[in-house]
């Protein structure tokens, strides 16, 4: 029919469509990336005048068109000085990458586009002419080419694999062992974990490690500090306040003094001398005011509620009275520390963890791959060269056996997620096939008559940006499991997103798009002789690859392009000046702290 022929060449017109559409806006973030670019240095070249001037790397030229040039010149090795250890990895990564699969695709291309698309009698036509598919059941001797193929890209793959493997292990050997950072707190540092109560003592651990070379040289235990965090916050906050009240305060003293209006003055006609300052510049009604939470649980006051106080005096007297409750806490946490043995009167009792700082650095590595426990899970979790901006404090005082079993739940609530997960991205699959659809289903061929274009944008750009859109929602949901678990260090929780995120890349953005992208059109076959299951899933399930097409097309032009952009943070950034910049404090930390990639 005539539907069945415009599916034929639908995938054709499908891919075009997407090409032509993700190319162009990939034009349009390049070009306003190379406008943009010599403007906005906060953006796209901060590290030329933030940070540590030992960091900084030197400005790209000036002119506009030049960038390209100097891309390619960079000395990616000056990456671990500038950036770390962790960017130069990954940007190792993305070349071995490049590596890998330039010249196999190369080698596909040349050997698979004539192998499946030509002299083939299996009848379809436009991209699918060159899918696996396409093969007829009497010419399955051409599948010797793939088999070909894999045994020289297997090697290939294992062998840069390799090479790389080799090329980390000893460039981290090298950057451990460097003076530069061998000598640092961080390098010597052992963070245990499910330390039990009887060893919760500085001299006790500092006599279990004393085996060790050099010994320990200083043991903090990780303690229940109770109220303390909230106090110190409530400090923090009173003085960002106060920081903002004092600016407005000169602000409109300065805009009194311009429109020469003189508060508060004495029988001479000027400033009372009595006063202090800022009433002598400002009346008091008309000092900075805000009103207190009408309830103690409500973190912010309501208009019209709650009692209306002077910002700068209220401020000061929090700031007072917090700086107290602090001194008085340390006072008890001192104690608690200066009490030798273990106790059970302690106003702020150590929680199951410590960081133990050795004198040697092979001292911490030996320590963190030691046994130090006879019981199951005891002391088993130690992390060397942690960083304290790395920790996840509230994860430090679970039991080991309390983490096991979160670890179950959370990898529950993850298999529950996989499953029903399929549902929106099998959607997906299936309407990356709309002609599939129409020539299957009598009630949607409405589908078909629209014009080729319309179809073309439902099948070549709808399905790849969903797909986006969902992979860009699952590390939000998997990065709340993992913390759910317990893990302790940041680096670790990425890790283990990056696990999860890869199961599901594998089950939904191949397995099941695929399945329910191809399936479309066997399913009638298949249900009415399914013995033929095999070969109708051989011939059917290739045609699917037009989806990967065109998500490749998106993720490789406009995700690329959008990624150089980076339109997000450079409104972000402008947005976060004009509506937080209130103070400098806050404009110093938006513009000269550098943003987390």
């Amino acid at each position: 029919s005539d539907l069945t022929e415009e599916s034929k060449s639908a995938s054709t017109a499908t891919f075009i469509t997407a090409l032509v559409l993700n190319a162009a806006v990939a034009g349009v973030e390049i070009l306003l990336f190379t406008v943009l670019r010599p403007r906005f240095k906060a953006i796209y070249e901060p590290r030329t005048y933030v940070g540590d001037e030992k960091k900084r790397v030197e400005p790209f030229a000036h002119s506009a068109l030049s960038w390209p040039r100097t891309f390619f010149k960079l000395d990616y090795d000056d990456i671990k000085r500038t950036n770390g250890m962790d960017a130069y990895f990954f940007v190792r990564f993305l070349r071995m990458m490049a590596v890998v699969f330039f010249p196999t695709w190369l080698l596909s291309w040349a050997l698979f586009l004539p192998l499946y698309g030509a002299g083939t009698t299996n009848g379809k036509d436009g991209l699918d002419r060159f899918t696996f598919g396409n093969v007829a059941p009497t010419q399955q001797a051409r599948y010797a080419g793939t088999i070909v193929f894999m045994f020289i890209f297997t090697p290939w793959l294992l062998f840069n694999i390799k090479k790389e493997m080799r090329h980390f292990v000893a460039t981290r050997q090298r950057h451990l062992v460097n003076p530069d950072h061998s000598k640092t707190a961080q390098a010597n540092t052992v963070l245990v974990t499910g330390v039990p109560r009887k060893f919760l003592d500085e001299a006790v651990l500092a006599q279990l490690f004393s085996h060790l070379p050099g010994g320990a040289k200083a043991i903090w235990l990780n303690r229940d500090l109770k109220d303390m965090p909230d106090i110190y916050d409530r400090r923090t906050k009173a003085c960002d306040k106060l920081e903002g009240a004092e600016k407005n305060l000169i602000q409109l003293a300065a805009k009194l003094h311009l429109k020469g209006t003189a508060p508060n003055q004495a029988a001479d006609g000027k400033p009372d001398p009595n006063l202090p300052l800022a009433e002598q510049l400002v009346p008091r009604d008309q000092r900075p005011t805000h009103r207190l939470p009408p309830f103690k649980w409500l973190p912010f006051g309501l208009p019209f509620m709650g009692e209306k106080v002077d910002t700068i005096d209220w401020c000061k007297n929090e700031i007072v009275e917090t700086n107290r409750l602090l001194e008085e806490s340390r006072a008890k946490l001192k104690e608690d520390i200066d009490r030798p043995g273990v106790g059970d009167d302690e106003h702020y009792p150590p929680l199951n963890s410590a960081f133990i700082l050795f004198n040697q650095q092979i001292a911490a590595h030996l320590a963190a791959q030691s046994l130090t426990h006879n019981e199951p899970y005891r002391m088993a979790d130690k992390f060397v060269e942690v960083a304290p901006e790395d920790v996840i404090w509230s994860n430090l005082g679970l039991n080991p056996y309390e983490k096991r079993v979160r670890t179950a739940i959370s990898y529950a609530i993850t298999a529950a997620l996989i499953i029903f997960w399929a549902i929106p991205v099998a959607f997906v699959g299936i309407v990356s096939n709309v002609y599939g659809l129409c020539t299957q289903y009598k009630w949607l061929a409405w589908l078909c008559k629209l014009p080729s274009v319309v179809v073309g944008l439902l099948q070549g750009i709808l399905p790849p940006v969903l797909l986006a859109v969902l992979m860009a929602l699952l590390p939000i949901i998997l990065r709340l499991l993992a913390r759910f678990e317990g893990i302790p260090r940041h680096t670790g929780l990425e890790l283990s997103l990056m696990t999860r995120f890869f199961i599901f890349q594998v089950i939904h953005s191949f397995l099941i798009v695929t399945l329910s992208g191809g399936i479309i059109q066997a399913l009638p076959g298949l249900l009415n002789n399914p013995s033929s299951v095999p070969t109708l899933l051989a011939s059917n399930l290739p045609q699917a690859s037009t989806f990967f097409l065109t998500y490749i097309t998106l993720q490789g032009l406009t995700g690329a392009a959008g990624g150089i952009l980076q339109i997000v943070p450079l409104i972000v950034y402008y947005v976060k000046l004009i509506l937080l910049g209130s103070t400098p404090r806050s404009i110093y930390k938006i513009k000269f702290i550098l943003r987390n990639v």
